[in-house]
Parts: C-alpha cells; structure tokens; sequence
C-alpha cells in the first residue's frame, strides 16, 4: 500500500513587478504609436509620440529603431481602416499578459495568424539559398528587434534618454524579491552585477507573440534549466493538443496548494533512492487552479523534478548519517524524535524547500523507511538495537 504525506504551502512562484519604472515608457511608446494609427494618423509627426520622445523623433539619423517605425507608418496608412481596428485590438490582446493567462476567453493569435503581418512588418528579399537560387525571405523582428536593440543593450534611447537600462530594472526586481527561481523555487537566479545580463525570460514566448516582447509584465527571472532545457518556446497558453489554457501568472497573488507525496517503491540499502511521487493540487477544488498546475507541469515538469529531488535528497541523508562515527545512536535519535513527533531538522534555504520540506514530513509519518534501512545496514555490519515503534 502507498502511503502519502500532504503538505500545505502558499505557491513559490509570486513575484513582485516592479511598478513605474522608466523602461516601461518604451512599450508604452508603442501603445501610444499604435493608437494613433488605428485613429487615422495620417502624418508622420511627434504627435505620433509621446512628449518624452521628441527629442528623439528631432534626430532620427542616430536612431534605426525610428526608421523601422517610418517603415511601419507608411505602410499601416495604406490598410483599410477595418484591418487597422483589427491590427490594433490584436496588438492590445496580445498585452493583456495577466488576462490571458487567466482567462481563456480573452482571445490572442500568434505572430504568424495576425492580421496584415506581411503587409506591415515583413520585408521581403530574394536571398541565395545553397543552390544558388534566389528565393524570398521574409523578416518581421521589428518587435523583437525592439526588445534586443533597445532594452538589452546600450541604446541611445535607453541609456540617453531614460537613462536605465534592463541591468537597472533586474537590480530593482533584485532587491524587492527572492533571488530564486519563481518556477521551481529548485535553483538561485543570477546576482545582477557579477553574472551577466539579467535572468529574464518572455513568459509569452517573443517569437510568438512577439506584440508584448517588450511589456515587462511579460519579463520574469527564470533559472537555466526551467528556461533553456525545459520552457525554452512551449506556448503557456496553448497545450500540446492546441487548445488555450490558463496558467499561472507569476505578478499574481498565489493560491494555497496541496503537495502530496508518495513512495511507490521503498529505498533499500543497496538502492538508496527509492522511488517517488509527487502531485500537486489546489487545497479547494478549483478547476481553473488544476489547469494551471496543468500547464505548470507541461511546461516546468515540476511533478518529475521534486521527485528527483527527494530520490536524490534521501541518498544524501543517508550517506550523511552513515558517515557519522556513532551513527547507530543518531539513528536511534531520530526513530525516538519521529516517535515523539518532533522535528530534528532544520531546512535553512528557501531554495529545494517544497521538496525537502515533503521528505521530511514524510519520514515522520513513516518511520519503517528508516527502521528498515537501519536493519539493513546493521546486517552488513552487527546487529543493533532499533527501536519498536508504538
């Protein structure tokens, strides 16, 4: 029979945005151009801009991003006036990041399904290909040219204008958040000053929905793995079958969820790991919660990862209490503190806490795991008094 342990804990993965800072005015930027182009602008002048960008829009010779706006306003003027009302609702949905992540209602469409994609943003060429024929190719990065030219790098608008940089805006989440990983709360992000560009990944992913590649509510630190190995592309709002789903949204504030852990096949002494289970589930039943755990799991592989993380943390228990000279007598201490229902660890870091945290209470509620390692470890050394649990 498997038994389980249930643990109840505020989710990881709440971070705080941070309010007001002067990178946000280069999307806002966008919103204001985009308006006024859906209200019929039919001039390219400052009006199109907000007042901070003006002395920007006096010298565009420096700036290639206000040529690549140019580019845009003489070709979004000559759309029909429907396809302009719809071109600017799909750029507005595309930045509704919260609401599109709780509510599979509001409506989104990738980069490629948009409205007027080639007639506005693609640029066609005819480049060789490895035959030697000519063919066209079509780039439409103007949004993520955006993000990487002018808040990743030092750009005149960024660092001559708004004085800030993405590196500034990363210290500031730095110092108002823990410098953990939000989706696995397994791995510390980067420190902002001694390890590189600031750990942030587009929780929409840029390449397709690249209208909010530079909205830094869609910007969130992310570890390596959860972001290299695991997220990578995957879409947090479409599943596998493509159909939308919700997911959850890190600015939000967390639900309380059920972490529940299961031994499906005991450790032995010669395999020290075992086998083990986690689920996860919402502490009152919530179907928009499961889906988003749902979506948690698809993306993150959290279940799998917490599971491993005890298989590994029950090797390394172990291997640290049988390197103890008087070993016996700690293992003693421990069945006699599992007993009396104390607890005698003490986990120090918020990071691997969920899983390590499980373990723990795990062992407590079934002490035959460790009597019987006992057992088994005194049968290759001596026999040893162990304990009968009441």
């Amino acid at each position: 029979m498997i038994k389980t342990r249930y643990f109840f804990i505020i989710m990881l993965f709440q971070v705080h945005y941070i309010e007001n800072h002067e990178l946000e005015k280069i999307h806002q930027l966008l919103e204001h151009f985009f308006e006024k182009l859906a209200n019929g602008a039919a001039v390219w002048d400052s009006s199109l801009f907000p007042t901070w960008f003006e002395d920007v829009f006096n010298r565009p010779t420096e700036l290639d991003f206000t040529t690549k706006l140019r580019e845009i306003f003489d070709r979004y003027k000559k759309l029909l006036s429907p396809k302009k009302q719809a071109f600017y609702e799909d750029f507005i949905n595309s930045n509704k990041i919260q609401d599109l992540c709780n509510d599979t209602t509001v409506l989104v469409k990738t980069f490629q399904d948009l409205e007027c994609v080639e007639c506005v943003f693609t640029k066609s060429t005819n480049t060789p290909n490895k035959k030697g024929i000519n063919v066209k190719k079509y780039t439409y990065n103007f949004f993520i040219h955006a993000y990487e030219g002018i808040l990743t790098k030092e750009n005149p608008i960024a660092t001559g204008v708004l004085k800030v940089n993405i590196k500034d805006h990363y210290q500031k989440y730095v110092d108002k958040n823990e410098r953990m990983c939000p989706f696995c709360g397994l791995y510390h992000t980067k420190t902002p000053k001694t390890e590189g560009r600031a750990d942030y990944d587009h929780y929409l992913d840029k390449a397709t929905y690249p209208f909010s590649a530079v909205n830094l509510r869609n910007l969130v630190p992310m570890c390596d793995t959860c972001n290299k190995s695991l997220k990578g592309s995957k879409n947090m709002i479409v599943d596998n079958k493509g159909e939308r789903v919700t997911a959850f949204y890190p600015y939000d504030p967390p639900p309380e969820l059920e972490f529940k852990l299961s031994c499906t096949q005991s450790p032995t002494f010669d395999n020290k790991k075992g086998k083990w289970q986690v689920d996860i589930m919402p502490k009152t039943t919530d179907p928009v919660v499961e889906q988003k755990i749902s979506t948690w799991k698809r993306v993150f592989n959290i279940a799998n990862r917490y599971a491993e993380y005890v298989q590994e943390l029950l090797q390394k228990w172990w291997n640290n209490f049988t390197s103890i000279k008087d070993w016996e007598n700690e293992i003693i201490r421990l069945l006699e503190n599992i007993r009396d229902g104390s607890h005698p660890f003490q986990i120090k870091s918020m990071v691997g806490f969920i899983p390590e945290k499980i373990f723990y209470e795990y062992l407590f509620d079934n002490d035959t795991i460790v009597r019987n390692l006992v057992a088994a470890k005194s049968s290759f050394d001596k026999p040893m008094y162990v304990p009968t649990m009441p």
